[in-house]
């Protein structure tokens, strides 16, 4: 029995041009068709992947958490450190707290799931699919 299930996910590259430009062009999305192996072997293998698939989100998870309390730590010591340089009110509003990404990566851990996926026997198919400003 073949299963088939579609995963959605976001190029990082045109999310970075989509936060900073939203207006600009359109947004894209690629969709990924995952169509499982027919034997029994190969399923088992899918299995497989998707436990390395799964260690993997949570090594990403994990290490989201650090870069943000890293990224937060610095932000504020960027922020103080420019407030105490400043003379006056004026100067004193041109310093600005950066914002730090809150969501793990987890674009990392498809392309080799997709690979492990195709060498267990399974297809994978891929579309770009305009969500904004079309």
């Amino acid at each position: 029995m073949r299963h088939i299930v579609i995963c959605t996910v976001l190029l990082p590259w045109l999310a970075g041009c989509a936060l900073s430009e939203p207006a600009s062009g359109p947004q894209y999305r690629t969709e990924y068709l995952y169509e499982g192996p027919a034997t029994e072997e190969g399923q088992a293998c899918v299995v497989r992947c998707e436990r390395v698939k799964e260690r993997c989100r949570l090594t990403a998870q994990t290490g989201s958490a650090d870069r943000y309390k890293l990224c937060e730590e610095q932000a504020q010591d960027e922020y103080e450190s420019c407030a105490m340089r400043t003379t006056s009110f004026s100067e004193r509003r041109l310093c600005f707290r950066k914002a730090c990404p809150v969501s793990p990566d987890y674009v990392s851990c498809e392309t080799p799931y997709q690979a492990c996926f195709g060498n267990c026997g399974g297809l994978v198919w891929s579309r770009r699919v305009c969500e904004a400003n079309c």
